[in-house]
């Protein structure tokens, strides 16, 4: 079988102030209309869907994009990567720091992102070391995507996009999503942080059961020196108690505090 390739949409003039979008750990840009609709009066907008891969490094993950946003002239811009997404955008950097002719990062903004999952990694109390199974997480994942999906489905101009999300949920794409968490759990991205000097930002649902935030907000503060803040995004919808890792899912709420960091730098 011939492997799927990367997609790129582009909505927008590219030359003027750009957002790139990478997905998370569904892979796709099916769970991103409410802050597209936000995004597009304002800013280009530049998303991926990943191909549905059990072979891809995070290496060929962030050359894949790089080389599509150069191919697609796009030279600038704010990266937003969420949650594994997050993984891949630190690994467009190294690589753009080995070609800085291809393209410009203006920002990084990690939306429900981290350096290194620490619960992938595991945790130390009290002298023992507690560790999740990827099983466990894998259906951790899936609860997150229903009571997502559930939050998506009230906006009547959301529930039509959402179709394309339910419709790619196969079982090459479990076996795809499998491979990320994989990833996540191999790879250790510190190195590459520690040495990242452009604006970085951190924004984070209050209630947040697939990425322990405050680690991720403490370390890039004390190691990152493009570390520039963070923002939790407080929830108060009890139906929706618990979803909080897709930030972006509250569209209006998030570009609110994304455009405010942007225009720091305009």
């Amino acid at each position: 079988m011939q492997e799927e390739p990367l997609l790129i949409r582009i909505h927008g003039d590219p030359s003027g102030p750009t957002l790139v979008y990478l997905p998370g750990i569904h892979g796709d840009w099916s769970m991103i209309g409410d802050f597209r609709r936000q995004v597009l009066p304002h800013y280009c907008f530049v998303e991926f869907t990943y191909p549905r891969t059990k072979t891809w490094t995070l290496q060929q993950y962030g050359q894949a994009v790089l080389d599509m946003l150069v191919e697609n002239g796009i030279t600038h811009g704010w990266i937003i990567a969420e949650s594994f997404g997050s993984q891949v955008g630190w690994k467009l950097l190294e690589l753009q720091r080995a070609h800085p002719e291809k393209f410009t990062p203006e920002g990084l903004i990690l939306a429900g992102g981290f350096v290194r999952h620490i619960n992938l990694c595991g945790i130390t109390l009290f002298g023992k070391n507690f560790r999740i199974p990827l099983k466990k997480q894998f259906s951790l994942l899936r609860f997150f995507g229903r009571r997502i999906l559930k939050r998506c489905l009230k906006d009547p101009l959301v529930r039509e996009e959402i179709m394309e999300f339910k419709e790619r949920r196969s079982q090459l794409d479990r076996d795809a999503v499998w491979h990320r968490l994989e990833l996540a759990l191999e790879n250790d991205l510190r190195p590459i942080a520690a040495t990242t000097e452009i604006p970085v930002f951190c924004l984070s649902g209050l209630i947040d059961l697939a990425v322990i935030f405050p680690h991720t907000h403490y370390w890039l503060w004390r190691y990152c020196p493009g570390y520039s803040g963070a923002h939790l995004l407080i929830n108060w919808e009890l139906s929706t108690f618990g979803s909080d890792h897709h930030v972006l899912g509250h569209g209006k709420r998030t570009f609110r505090v994304i455009d405010r960091w942007i225009h720091r730098y305009r």
